[in-house]
């Protein structure tokens, strides 16, 4: 399930090669570019909500995590560059673009942690090199110093290693 606005796409069965590396728990969706089958936009159950994932290309894992009241789309123009040599995998947060919003009023950076590890280990990524922009960064650098082992490189544009200034807590 997308939220409204979300653009349509067709439920498939993924074309042999697919079904090793594609979890049962995602609601398969794709995108056919040209006569293929390598753009995959799915739901997909992790820990206890639903994150929207894509994913196309093939060789060595990159993931995008996205900033603040951002979505996966943001990276849109880097995935489609990177496609012909990566497997690029970008996603939604919890609460954010076509995620799925919990009930809860706050999701902390480190539920937003926990996803990720889980989305890595479903998708079966790790290593991969991570790309966290802002708020993605705060995830990116947990995932750095906690589970080292599941990241090949770490990418950080405009983020800070520093706490959120007590001042800005209630613009968000």
């Amino acid at each position: 399930r997308t939220r409204a606005g979300a653009p349509a796409t067709s439920t498939f069965a993924p074309p042999n090669g697919w079904r090793a590396r594609i979890p049962t728990a995602m609601s398969r969706q794709a995108k056919s570019l040209g006569d293929s089958w390598s753009h995959i936009r799915a739901t997909m159950q992790i820990r206890e909500t639903e994150l929207f994932v894509e994913e196309q290309g093939a060789g060595p894992a990159i993931l995008f995590s996205h900033g603040l009241l951002w979505s996966g789309r943001m990276f849109e123009p880097q995935a489609r560059a990177l496609e012909d040599r990566y497997r690029v995998v970008r996603y939604d947060h919890r609460g954010q673009g076509r995620g799925a919003v919990p009930p809860d009023e706050v999701i902390s950076i480190e539920t937003l942690y926990h996803d990720a590890i889980a989305l890595i280990e479903e998708l079966e990524l790790a290593p991969c090199h991570f790309v966290g922009l802002s708020m993605g960064g705060f995830v990116g650098m947990r995932l750095a110093t906690r589970r080292p082992e599941l990241l090949r490189s770490l990418t950080l544009m405009a983020t800070a290693a520093d706490p959120e200034p007590k001042a800005n807590l209630p613009k968000y």
